[in-house]
């Protein structure tokens, strides 16, 4: 049982007697109770009994509206012909506001629904509200106010609107399906198969015709094989010819220098444009463990110098940062120059060149030329 405040914080107060007739609706003795505007409140207008069917108890409700003269009504939902998930403290809150009202009675209507709300907030509302008698139907109440489905929406939105809030749903269901990234993943433990290291040593030979091996996991996502990819380099991959769903692409880069020379294999991590987002998340998820299995296989040729990575979501970009991959690893790699790794060339280098003045001083013009005889 509720306890019903004498008032509430609104502007208009609803009068004792309507709250015990609320009493008795809510222990199931009446089926609704009536409030009309009496000055600033609202009073008690009348009431009614169960009925058999709750579209009966509608009718008799609606029958009780008069001309000129708005209303609110409190019916209880849960009936004798309610389905069972109806419960008793769902309400329904049904306004009778006819065209002809005085303005006065309008606006003293309309605040009396959120009187009504604050006085039983245990309730669950359903509102309605009703300005012709045309709408005073259980029929029409019913309609107004089921559940919309995806059709009612649609049915009042543009189809901009439509196109946009689809494409939302979509990436939030992409959203709750994808893995959850744990700390760890990146290390899960991976084994090759014959496949992957037979294409990884074919690519590495240098009077070999493959110049790029496909990287997938299979099985339980916890084994790599390996397929050698036809009409792809490192410095041209046409679009058509690359995967469509994320994957991992394996090139060999003789990367020169003017100072040493290394030979690079560079694992890409292919994340196609498009792809989903679960499986751009699963990819990058193994990118370490497959990182490792390429270093395993292809440090033991004597082709291979060093093992790189990058990303690529686009044929351009793929080409633009597998040179770079490999060319800014060796860079970092490369010898230093003549003198600049020793302890006298940096010394040297850092040696000030001519005239320096003191801390605080300025040079002057001559100062610092070297003058005959000296």
């Amino acid at each position: 049982m509720i306890a019903f405040p004498i008032g509430t914080q609104a502007n208009l107060k609803i009068k004792e007697e309507v709250f015990e007739k609320a009493k008795d609706v809510q222990e199931g003795k009446l089926s609704a109770v009536k409030m009309v505007i009496e000055k600033e409140s609202l009073a008690l207008g009348g009431t009614f009994p169960v009925g058999d069917t709750l579209a009966g108890e509608f009718g008799s409700i609606a029958a009780s509206f008069e001309d000129k003269l708005p209303c609110a009504v409190l019916l209880r939902l849960k009936s004798p012909d309610s389905d069972g998930s109806t419960t008793e403290t769902d309400y329904a809150l049904i306004s009778w506001t006819p065209g002809d009202s005085p303005v006065k009675l309008k606006m003293l209507s309309s605040s009396s629904k959120k009187t009504v709300k604050d006085a039983f907030p245990d309730f669950n509302f359903k509102e309605y509200a009703i300005h012709d008698r045309e709408d005073a139907t259980f029929a029409a109440y019913s309609e107004a106010t089921r559940p919309k489905t995806d059709d009612d929406r649609h049915a009042t939105m543009s189809s901009q609107e439509i196109v946009a809030e689809e494409a939302i749903k979509e990436q939030e269901n992409e959203r709750r399906s994808a893995p959850k990234m744990l700390p760890g993943m990146g290390s899960m433990s991976v084994t090759t198969r014959s496949s992957f290291e037979e294409t990884v040593e074919a690519l590495l030979k240098e009077d070999s015709n493959a110049k790029c091996v496909v990287a997938n996991l299979v099985g339980k996502g916890d084994e790599l094989e390996g397929t050698v990819l036809e009409g792809i380099s490192c410095t041209e991959a046409p679009a058509d010819k690359l995967p469509k769903d994320p994957t991992f692409l394996l090139f060999f880069v003789p990367a020169t220098f003017e100072e040493t020379t290394k030979n690079v294999l560079v694992m890409a991590m292919w994340t196609p444009e498009g792809s989903s987002i679960q499986a751009r998340m699963r990819c990058s998820a193994m990118k370490g463990a497959v990182l490792q299995c390429c270093k395993d296989v292809a440090l033991k040729s004597a082709q291979v110098e060093a093992v790189t990575t990058t990303e690529a979501s686009s044929a351009e970009e793929l080409t633009d940062k597998l040179e770079r991959a490999a060319r800014l690893f060796v860079k970092r790699e490369a010898a230093p120059a003549e003198g600049a790794g020793s302890a006298e060339g940096a010394a040297e280098e850092g040696k000030p060149k001519g005239f320096v003045p003191p801390p605080g001083a300025m040079r002057m013009p001559g100062m610092g030329i070297k003058m005959p005889g000296m």
